[in-house]
């Protein structure tokens, strides 16, 4: 028997549940009772219900994420450099996938009631013409 295409309840919920919980999609759809990652993503483009249950749980899952970025630096257990590693490859993914909530900041801002910020361009070659 091959994977699931048919768009169920009960399949739809533990992929959100999973997804939730931290999961990759990837990983999730391993598993055989489960349908391919493109099938997802098809039931997504064409089923809005799913679709925004799926934005919401792919959301959760990257708080959870976040989260896991604190177990895994306060775990004395595995060496540092794996620590290094897997905190940096999630703090990555974070930053790519949710830039709004966990991204770096860069604000530049002149002074208050100020005119506009103006960039200056220097030539370290005076012989550029102006």
């Amino acid at each position: 028997m091959g994977r699931p295409s048919i768009f169920t309840d009960d399949i739809a919920n533990e992929i959100c549940y999973r997804l939730a919980e931290g999961e990759t999609l990837r990983k999730i759809c391993r598993d055989d009772h489960m349908p391919a990652a493109s099938t997802v993503i098809l039931w997504c483009n064409t089923s809005p219900s799913f679709s925004e249950r799926y934005a919401r749980a792919r959301s959760e899952g990257m708080d959870v994420m976040a989260e896991d970025i604190v177990e895994i630096s306060d775990d004395k257990t595995d060496d540092p450099q794996s620590r290094r590693v897997r905190v940096d490859a999630r703090k990555w993914l974070l930053s790519k996938m949710r830039p709004e909530k966990y991204s770096d900041r860069l604000a530049i801002t002149g002074a208050k009631d100020a005119e506009p910020l103006k960039v200056l361009v220097e030539y370290a070659d005076k012989s550029v013409p102006e």
